[in-house]
This record gives C-alpha cells, sequence and structure tokens, in this order.
C-alpha cells in the first residue's frame, strides 16, 4: 500500500477525516465495479425494492415504517436514487444509474466484498466508531464526493440537527483513495448529477467492547445477524 499522505493520521486527528491514497489497488477496485455491475444486471426489481435510500429528517421518517430499511442487518438490500423509480417500478434511467447504496450485509453475502472487507489492511484499530469510503472511481465536486465540517468532531451537540451549509468541504478521492471518517465529524455528499461513474464502497466499523449501540440508529444488530467482529472473520 503506497500511502502517499503520511500524515493522514495528524490529519485525521485534527480535522475528522483523511485520505488514505492508493489504499486499494485499480485491480482491487475494478474487481468490486465488475462484481457490482454483475449483482445489478441480476437483479430483477420487485415491490420489496421499491425504497429510495435519504438522509433528511422527514423523508427518514417516512421510512421508519418500511422493516426492508430498518431490518436489513443480515441481508443485501437495494436503495434507489430519488427520482430514479416511477410509481410503477420501472426506472427513469439505467438500472446501474439508478442505485444510492447496495447494503447492508454485502461485506457477507458477496464473495468478491468480503474477501475485501476481511482483509488485512482492513484491520486498523477504531476509535469507537469509525466510516470507511473507498473511491472505485475519481470523487469530485460534480460526481458527488464526500463534504466535511472541519473539526465538528471536536463539537458539542446533536449532530444530526441541521448543519450550516457554508462551512462544508469537499473531500476529493482519486480512484483507489480511502476516505477515513470520524464517527462524530459531520459530513454528506451530493448527488452525481454528471454521466461519469462514480463508485464507491464504504462501510462502518464500531468498537463493540465498553460500546453502547443508540437505539436510534437506524441499522441495528440481529439476533439472527449480529455485526460482523472483523478480527475473527
Amino acid at each position: 500500500m503506497a500511502n502517499t499522505n503520511p500524515n493522514w493520521v495528524d490529519e485525521f486527528e485534527s480535522k475528522g477525516y483523511a485520505v488514505i491514497k492508493d489504499f486499494a489497488t485499480n485491480e482491487e477496485c475494478d474487481e468490486m465495479k465488475a462484481e457490482m455491475y454483475r449483482v445489478l444486471n441480476e437483479l430483477e426489481i420487485t415491490a420489496e425494492h421499491m425504497a429510495v435510500f435519504s438522509s433528511s429528517d422527514e423523508e427518514k421518517f417516512e421510512a421508519s415504517k418500511w422493516d426492508y430499511f430498518f431490518k436489513s442487518a443480515g441481508k443485501v438490500r437495494y436503495f434507489f436514487e430519488k427520482d430514479a423509480l416511477k410509481e410503477d417500478g420501472t426506472l427513469t434511467v439505467p438500472k446501474d444509474r439508478s442505485i444510492c447504496k447496495v447494503a447492508l450485509a454485502l461485506h457477507w453475502h458477496n464473495e468478491v466484498f468480503k474477501r475485501f472487507s476481511f482483509s488485512n489492511k482492513m484491520k486498523m484499530e477504531p476509535m469507537k466508531l469509525c466510516g470507511l469510503f473507498l473511491a472505485l472511481d475519481d470523487a469530485n465536486e460534480e460526481t458527488g464526493c464526500m463534504w466535511f465540517i472541519p473539526e465538528s468532531h471536536r463539537k458539542s451537540g446533536d449532530r444530526r440537527l441541521g448543519a450550516d451549509a457554508s462551512k462544508f468541504t469537499p473531500c476529493l478521492a482519486k480512484k483507489g483513495s480511502l476516505v477515513l471518517i470520524h464517527g462524530l465529524v459531520v459530513h454528506k455528499n451530493n448527488n452525481n448529477e454528471t454521466n461519469e461513474p462514480k463508485n464507491a464502497y464504504t462501510m462502518h466499523l464500531v468498537e463493540q467492547e465498553g460500546t453502547t449501540w443508540s437505539p436510534d440508529n437506524w441499522l441495528q444488530s440481529t439476533e439472527e445477524f449480529p455485526f460482523t467482529p472483523l478480527y475473527s472473520n
């Protein structure tokens, strides 16, 4: 792993996020992209797939009545972009551009993503909660890169409330780069409104020892599928 940002640890502690360049090889990125295209090509859209992922409070409340969304820790779920589906379930755009997220147990049920997720390079020491955003394509302002409010992980208060839009800073990531996200930093990403792809593989790592998982979190562990230990798999 030829990381060209040797100061990423200091950057992470200071700003709440950091980019680790060349975390994944081009071959690893291309393999995961090809596998996702294969999965989507075989997907037959049914009524249960009529879910749109949104991080807005109003739309999230509406989603609370869907078992598809909240009882999905052990399953692979498909969430579509807003306006990608008509009411009758037909697509307004090509299938590979209609998907917002494929979640949540992709890392366990798909062999390609499982092999990468439990590889040695993923076994880092998080502080309680870390987010990982691996760019499988270049992510920039036009294609919908991550945006952060630097140092917001040091602030107190409820981070689910509205944030000052003027304080967000774009975080550009070249293909193969890993964006490491502090569990408390305020972040977002915008829609990709270009004709260029922006594929990414995301994960969350949480330290389970001495940690209480909030019942307000939209993803909940279940008896059937508890959160997967990283180091024992």
